[in-house]
């Protein structure tokens, strides 16, 4: 179990998505914080402290270009599979 504070990440079904996405739990922090209200505005942001929210992240090995998503400019995500 993480500790208090810290991610924790499972993964289930998604409504959205329709196949198994990453889904996380934990607390947002914004840097810097007088941004925190821009940010929440933002579609896809997590509230302050949230639980089994869904990333949209698939569950698959590989690399996904997730430029876009939640009001990003850049965003890369490289899973790698367990041995």
């Amino acid at each position: 179990m993480p500790e208090a504070g810290q991610p924790a990440w499972q993964e289930a079904p998604s409504a959205v998505t329709g196949g198994p996405d990453w889904f996380i739990s934990g607390t947002a922090v914004t840097h810097p914080a007088s941004q925190t209200g821009f940010c929440e505005t933002l579609p896809g942001s997590p509230p302050p402290t949230f639980s089994n929210y869904d990333s949209l992240i698939p569950v698959a090995p590989g690399h996904t270009n997730a430029s876009g998503f939640f009001g990003t400019t850049e965003l890369q995500i490289q899973e790698t599979p367990l041995k």
